[in-house]
């Protein structure tokens, strides 16, 4: 039968071996932590990024709206001068009309003095 140093002895290795096991586990998920730490980082960062960007664009689309609404109004009121001005041949409030009225310059035929 054994003695009992020699189950120490094996038993002692057996946690040895497992706690050998346990480092190596360790090692790997400690480096598997950093790589999940790097891609959090790099992720965090193209959000960011990416947040910049979106402030940018909703700037330059206020500066547009702006543009556009500026536009409309011109445009709206472009239209109405334009609605409102006389064509060519309209010479209506001008002080002209359609038909002349009679001229009073009329005078009378000469007298045939011969």
């Amino acid at each position: 039968m054994m003695t009992l140093t020699a189950l120490n002895h094996v038993g002692l290795s057996q946690v040895e071996a497992r706690l050998v096991e346990f480092k190596t586990q360790e090692i790997k998920f400690c480096e598997k932590i950093r790589g999940l730490k790097r891609d959090v980082e790099v992720r965090n960062n193209k959000i960011k990024y990416l947040m910049n960007e979106l402030e940018q664009v909703k700037k330059e689309k206020e500066g547009l709206d702006n543009k556009l609404t500026s536009f409309e109004s011109a445009s709206k009121d472009l239209d109405t001068l334009l609605g409102s001005q006389r064509t060519d041949k309209n010479k209506e409030g001008l002080g002209y009309s359609a038909v002349p009225p009679p001229a009073q310059v009329y005078s009378p035929p000469k007298k045939d003095l011969s």
